[in-house]
């Protein structure tokens, strides 16, 4: 149900879906983490990110 919303929502007009999708799953794994768990969940963002900008 909380997918529908989003998805007939105007924000998918301003932002891509699978860009929505992906933040809400890092905050979702942010949130539900241990402090370890985060810090691994961010360096694994930040690989993926420094792969992306070369």
């Amino acid at each position: 149900m909380q997918m529908d919303l989003l998805i007939y929502s105007d924000i998918t007009d301003h932002y891509p879906l699978a860009e929505i999708y992906s933040e809400i799953t890092i905050l979702h794994m942010r949130g539900i983490t241990t402090e370890k768990g985060y810090r691994m969940v961010d360096d694994f963002l930040k690989n993926i990110r420094e792969k992306h900008t070369r």
